[in-house]
């Protein structure tokens, strides 16, 4: 069982690592309209992250105060996360019934 949910995990940070990594020639804007869908995508299946949505506000904040490195590196990092709950949440849709005892 232990097993099964650390492969889980990594496989979760794998992808989300994956795309993050295609993310580095986009605009600020750009990731945080990504990540603010990705998020959305994750509350509907009902695994949104609580660290995400304020991670996209306050690369928004970054951004409207002018500093530009700041923000793109936190709406990178709500990429990353919103991605991952994406993938958790379409993971656990599939795999909880091996969980189920028979």
């Amino acid at each position: 069982m232990k097993a099964i949910k650390g492969l889980v995990v990594t496989g979760a940070l794998a992808l989300a690592a994956m795309a993050h990594a295609g993310s580095h020639g986009m605009s600020v804007d750009a990731l945080l309209e990504k990540a603010a869908a990705a998020n959305a995508n994750a509350k509907s299946l009902g695994y949104e992250w609580t660290i995400t949505a304020p991670a996209i506000k306050n690369a928004q904040k970054a951004l409207a105060a002018g500093n530009a490195d700041e923000a793109k590196a936190l709406a990178e990092q709500a990429l990353f996360w919103a991605e991952a709950s994406v993938f958790q949440g379409e993971n656990e849709g599939q795999s909880w019934e091996m969980r189920v005892p028979r």
